[in-house]
């Protein structure tokens, strides 16, 4: 009907839905239509410090200070945001997958506030430094570094505060409904059928009706999710050390060698804490029977058709399809021959079904009855009680949302990296019109957040072990080459190829030209399947098959021609399956329901890059210069294919698995620059 009437309204010029809105004034605390709606997120920090240089002798100089920070957390200067402290979060329950068991707090809430976390003021940052000038004697020592002043030793620590901005808190509580009141009139319900342009428009349907301080958590659910952030966050730091040897090997050439390291910890996180249980409830289980139910009934359905034949009682899934009071059955294309969930049997993606019954009232409704105030509130009017639990399936069932969407968003300060490199670096500083520095460095990045957004959004695989997060950064680049230089071309007054006229030497003469050399290793990126076998919303990795390893995949990364001239393929011909997905010989998705694949992390190919720069300054009169200069980045034009792309993730289900479009870096372009001073 719904349909029939949008389509009646679009033919003949009727209006079919009418919708506006309103957002709450922070003054009066009432929705109105004269202001505009702020998400104005700010946060403050202090400091003080001392610092102290001590040269010890004339070989040796320590330098040290200590710091202290204050930092306030994010917060709302409207102050008309409202979002669950942390009593609030888990709703109902008292820790992760523990179905049936309740805290007093049966009927949680979100509350308007200015911040949803504390100020942290313990943040004490020390540093220290040093810089030795040895003399070793005549020894091998002094063979090796240098009898007179020509090598230096420098060591380093500090511990570092860092800021994680006010994203964390706008994007999270400062984003939860309420702020904003929606005005709606829809053709049959609250507006008349062939209602015309012009015509009065009956009083308009609001929701909610009134801001309240104090919300319900029931009143969003099964439309909104909710979000929140840890009270007790602690301000992310990073703890940093390094050491290094400095040699003169001619006049104006040294080279050094040194290494670095660093260990961040405390850094903030986005994550969903409503992980959908399917082990301490006993699904799994159940779905395993389902799935044998379905083989045995010849794949069309997964009820228990035939007992005699092995098939079993399925309760949860009972429960879920059946009547409850007043509620009729489900059909059975919702219920035990529905194609979706047949299609999650098959696959063997246990929390993908669980989360379809989860976040679904008709379902979830079904199976916990009017014991959960949402699916008993004049919209969804079931009159009896369920055999299940409210939080059956997840921690907080009052932060499901629409569509599925089951989301208790929190921010939590339980993330780390490591950072481990050496590097080696020649210099050579100024002198006959050349300058150069070449470095390189290998080097190894950790971390558990594969994340780089403005909240750090991304779920644990499981909450059970957040362990299994921890590996390669997705920023992670283990060899870097780059060389640097300026050379002073030969013409023009003072130089080799003297030019005196005044003219000529202003258009011609003095020209500096630099360089910037860029040779990296690949960046990395992680196989996916598409496949929530354990998780929902979690990827389950993927399957090596037939006894191939991940070294051999990787082997099989190349650059290799696509379809086009905008097109390459990243990998070797025999990865790629005749539908143009991961070929099944090497990679497939995981089936076993409760287990993950694994998680496997390649890296693109070898690139290298070349920018260049030219340019000079000219004395006008007196004081006065005009400097020009030009900039030409990527200068060969060369495009650096890169497999998926920065910090992505690539399916082995995706129909155009190992082709790319897009190169990771612009075409070559050229930059000019003219300025003058006096």
């Amino acid at each position: 009907m719904t349909n029939a009437i949008n389509l009646y309204a679009l033919l003949t010029g009727r209006l079919s839905a009418v919708q506006t809105g309103k957002v709450v004034d922070p003054a009066t605390l009432q929705y109105s239509d004269q202001v505009f709606r702020e998400n104005w997120t700010s946060a403050w920090f202090a400091g003080v410090y001392a610092q102290d240089q001590w040269r010890v002798n004339p070989r040796f100089t320590l330098n040290y200070g200590l710091r202290w920070e204050m930092n306030q957390p994010p917060y709302s200067h409207t102050g008309v945001t409202a979002f669950p402290d942390d009593a609030n979060t888990l709703g109902p329950s008292t820790s992760l997958f523990t179905p049936g068991q309740f805290s007093s707090n049966t009927t949680p809430v979100i509350r308007r506030g200015f911040k949803a976390s504390d100020t942290d003021w313990n943040n004490v940052a020390p540093r220290v430094g040093f810089a030795w000038t040895p003399n070793f004697g005549d020894g091998i020592l002094g063979t090796i570094f240098g009898r007179g002043q020509e090598t230096v030793i420098r060591g380093g620590y500090d511990l570092t505060y860092f800021d994680e901005g006010t994203n964390m808190f706008a994007s999270t509580a400062g984003n939860n409904p309420g702020q904003s009141q929606s005005l709606l009139l829809q053709a049959g319900t609250s507006m008349p059928h062939g209602t015309l342009l012009g015509a009065t428009l009956p009083p308009f349907v609001a929701a909610p009706l009134a801001y309240k301080e104090v919300w319900n958590q029931s009143e969003t659910t099964f439309s909104n999710g909710l979000s929140t952030m840890s009270s007790d966050l602690q301000t992310g730091y990073v703890n940093a050390w390094n050491i290094g040897v400095q040699r003169q090997l001619l006049k104006n050439t040294v080279v050094e060698a040194r290494y670095l390291g660093n260990r961040a910890d405390r850094l903030w996180r986005t994550f969903n804490v409503n992980e959908v249980n399917i082990i301490e409830n006993g699904f799994l289980t159940e779905f395993k029977n389902a799935r044998s139910n379905l083989q045995i009934n010849g794949g069309t359905s997964f009820a228990n058709l035939n007992p005699a034949g092995g098939t079993v009682a399925l309760p949860i899934f009972e429960a879920a399809f059946g009547a409850r009071g007043s509620q009729v059955a489900l059909p059975g294309n919702q219920g035990f021959t529905n194609g979706g969930f047949i299609t999650n049997l098959n696959q063997g993606e246990a929390a993908r079904l669980a989360s379809s019954l989860a976040g679904t009232a008709t379902y979830l409704c079904r199976m916990v009855g009017n014991t959960f105030s949402p699916c008993n509130d004049g919209v969804r009017n079931f009159d009896a009680a369920g055999p299940y639990p409210m939080n059956f399936f997840v921690v907080n069932p009052y932060a499901i949302g629409a569509n599925g969407n089951i989301n208790m968003t929190t921010v939590d300060d339980d993330g780390s990296s490591r950072y481990h490199a050496m590097q080696l670096q020649l210099r050579q500083r100024y002198a006959h019109g050349v300058s150069a520095t070449l470095n390189y460095t290998v080097a190894r990045n950790t971390g558990d957040i594969w994340a780089e957004n403005a909240t750090q959004s991304v779920n644990h695989r499981t909450l059970r072990d957040k362990s299994l997060d921890f590996g390669t950064a997705s920023f992670d680049v283990r060899q870097v080459f780059q060389a640097l230089g300026t050379y002073d071309l030969p013409f023009g007054r003072g130089r080799r190829f003297n030019i005196n006229n005044g003219w000529a030497n202003a258009i011609a003469g003095g020209w500096v030209l630099g360089t910037v050399v860029t040779a990296q290793s690949g960046t990395p990126f992680r196989l996916t399947s598409g496949r929530q076998t354990f998780v929902s919303g979690t990827d389950s990795g993927v399957v090596l098959a037939n006894g191939h390893t991940v070294e051999e995949i990787q082997r099989m990364i190349q650059i290799r021609p696509g379809p086009n001239n905008f097109s390459r393929f990243w990998v070797a011909p025999e990865l790629v399956g005749p539908d143009g997905r991961a070929n099944p010989e090497y990679l497939v998705p995981p089936t076993t329901p409760g287990e993950f694949g694994q998680f496997i992390v390649l890296r693109g190919k070898n690139s290298w890059s070349a920018d260049m720069s030219l340019n000079k300054t000219t004395k006008v009169w007196g004081r006065s210069e005009i400097t020009v200069h030009f900039t030409v980045t990527n200068i060969f034009n060369k495009p650096v294919w890169s497999s998926v792309g920065f910090l992505s993730e690539t399916s082995i289900q995706s129909q155009t698995f190992g082709l790319t479009t897009d190169p990771i870096n612009g075409a070559r372009q050229v930059y000019s620059r003219v300025s003058f001073t006096f």
